[in-house]
């Protein structure tokens, strides 16, 4: 079962789709029993080797853009990023692939 299906299960995340960040706010034997589910590097002997260093470039990454930039979304609707077949990692429709950012204003 690929990540993408297994975070939007229902049973497993009430509402998959609505941005909840409280959902993680949880006693430590809930969060436990909710963190099996967060896949996005799969597991096993086909996940990824190096998902330390992905969320450490992940942090790097969103934390500078978030503090010199205010930023909007730019010619894009939910049709870019809605997954709509599935070729083990879900993809949307041919040519909707795409999320473009304005650069609203820079901080110093």
């Amino acid at each position: 079962m690929t990540a993408f299906f297994i975070h939007r299960d229902p049973k497993i995340f009430p509402d998959p789709l609505r941005f909840i960040p409280e959902r993680w706010l949880l006693e430590p034997e809930d969060l436990r029993k909710l963190e099996r589910y967060l896949v996005p590097f799969s597991r096993g002997t086909l996940g990824c080797l190096g998902p330390n260093m992905t969320w450490a470039w992940l942090y790097l990454v969103l934390g500078t853009l978030l503090r010199r930039f205010e930023m909007r979304l730019h010619n894009t609707t939910e049709e870019n990023v809605e997954v709509t077949r599935d070729k083990f990692l879900g993809q949307t429709e041919r040519g909707k692939n795409r999320v473009q950012i304005k650069v609203v204003r820079e901080y110093p």
